[in-house]
């Protein structure tokens, strides 16, 4: 076998089908353009939201409510969660205080949540009738119900 004699599995790719070659193709005349109009025209079509030079709707109303920027988004983390994670013996409880970056290793906190410059978890009480051994942790936000 040498990189020069490599071949696909027949029927691993299939052709692209060519637009506008006739009526066996399956895209023949319009080409799945439609009948007139400015999108079934050659060149750009109009961008998303454009609406022949009428006023945009996203234009026309007001914007609605705000963005609070200084909002902290916790990471929910489910005290079933740690159980579980301990019971597969992924998490150590022992004396030692956990940190976010052992409940990074081992899983318990999506690495993309963390990342976004996230302030700590928040301790949510499901599965807590699950939870067999204390466990020690260095920050989190316990839920308010």
């Amino acid at each position: 076998v040498a990189l020069n004699n490599l071949k696909d599995n027949p029927g691993a790719t299939k052709q692209p089908k060519r637009k506008g070659r006739g009526i066996g193709s399956g895209l023949g005349k319009t080409a799945g353009r439609g009948h007139k109009g400015q999108k079934a025209r050659r060149g750009r079509s109009p961008k998303e939201g454009f609406e022949g030079g009428q006023t945009p709707l996203r234009v026309a109303f007001p914007k609605r409510g705000f963005h609070n920027s200084t909002s902290l988004k916790y990471i929910p983390l489910n005290l079933g969660r740690l159980q579980q994670l301990v019971e597969q013996q992924k998490l150590d409880v022992g004396q030692r205080v956990l940190t976010m970056r052992d409940l990074l290793d081992v899983g318990a906190v999506n690495k993309q949540s963390a990342q976004n410059l996230s302030p700590g978890i928040k301790l949510l009480a499901s599965g807590s009738e699950k939870l067999k051994s204390p466990i020690h942790l260095q920050e989190g936000k316990p839920a308010t119900s």
